[in-house]
Order: C-alpha cells, then structure tokens, then sequence
C-alpha cells in the first residue's frame, strides 16, 4: 500500500493573483492562521487561477479543495461575527453525502459563492480587491477583503521522488499516464486506488 503524502501544489506562477502579498495564502497555509486563531474577518477563496485558465482549476485540485474551502469559510464566520466568505470557483466538487456539506454552507447567508473567472487581485488602502467577470450574477463584480486564499491543490510527493523501486520488467516505477496529472494511474476507472502494477495499491492523496 502505497500512502506517501502530499504537498501543497505551486501557485506563485500566478501573478496576477498577488501570490507574494502577506496577505495572500494558500489554504494550507490559513488552515494553520485558523488554528492559530487568526482568521480575518473578509476573506475570498479563489478555487481557479481565473485570467490565465478560464476553465481549468489550479493544479492538483479536486474534491478536497473544493470541501477545504468550504470548511475554511465557515471558519470565517464561526470566528467573526460580522464574517463574511467569498467562495468564487470554476468547478465545485462535493462527492456523496458531502453535497449535504455544501447544501448548509449554501444556507449561509454570510458566505457567497459564485462561479466566477478571477482576473486580478490589488491591493487597495491595507486591503485586497478581488476582481472577476462571468459571473452567475452575469456582471462584474469587486471584492474588498482582508485575505485571499488560494486553492492550492495537493501534489503527491510521488511527483517528485518515485517511492518505491521495483525491479521487475516494466521498469522501476509506475508507467504514469498524463491524464491523471502525476497521481498513480488505475487500470479501471471503477477502481482507483489499484495500480497497473500487481498488488500495489495508491492511498490518500497519491
């Protein structure tokens, strides 16, 4: 069984999301300020890089991120209240009985969430504006904010050192497919956690 971890994925590529600002965090990042008790009264979750990929999430993401973001913006109002959370996302996965999850979060009528593509973040008088167009609301839209939190996703440490090394006749590793982004790849879509390679099971984020 092979469950070797992840790490937060790189987004300082987008710089049009400010990713060097203090004020700018990954989700990793602001879950350790939420157990510091640190959680900003404003704060936007930015689920897609916006401006650079219109459809596409950043790198890694899946129903995790989409589930981290709603558990950090109840943190948000849990914490403050007069707390509000902006959730702007491409793609919000809540698999199973987490669609009731996503349900309650809905019901906030503090937290606002909306399918929006991010053109930029500015920093603006000590606060950031979050700027995004196509929304649901079908207009543009500004967001004044203490904080953005960027939905980083999670990169299994497989990406970057093999794990394991096998000495049989299809090579060491595993034979890596681009469609599954650097994850272990499955022979059958309806069974994800067994590899191509016999008796070798992924678990967790690899």
């Amino acid at each position: 069984v092979l469950g070797t971890g992840w790490t937060p994925a790189d987004v300082s590529e987008y710089e049009h999301l400010l990713p060097g600002n203090d004020k700018v965090v990954t989700n990793a990042q602001f879950e350790k300020l939420a157990k510091e008790g640190k959680v900003p009264a404003r704060v936007a979750f930015v689920q897609s890089p916006g401006a650079e990929e219109h459809d596409r999430d950043f790198p890694y993401c899946n129903s995790v991120t989409s589930m981290v973001a709603l558990k950090q913006a109840s943190y948000v109002r849990e914490d403050n209240a007069d707390g509000k959370a902006y959730i702007l996302y491409q793609h919000m996965r809540t698999p199973g009985n987490m669609e009731m999850f996503y349900k309650s979060v809905q019901d906030n009528d503090d937290i606002f969430l909306t399918k929006a593509t991010v053109t930029g973040v500015e920093e603006q008088s000590g606060s950031l504006v979050v700027v995004a167009k196509d929304t649901l609301l079908n207009e543009d839209i500004s967001l004044e904010v203490d904080m953005v939190v960027l939905a980083a996703g999670l990169r299994p440490t497989t990406s970057d050192n093999s794990s394991i090394n096998l000495s049989y006749r299809q090579g060491p590793g595993f034979l890596d497919l681009d469609l599954f982004d650097g994850y272990a790849d499955s022979p059958f879509i309806c069974f994800p956690y067994e590899t191509r390679r016999t008796g070798i099971y992924a678990a967790g984020c690899i």
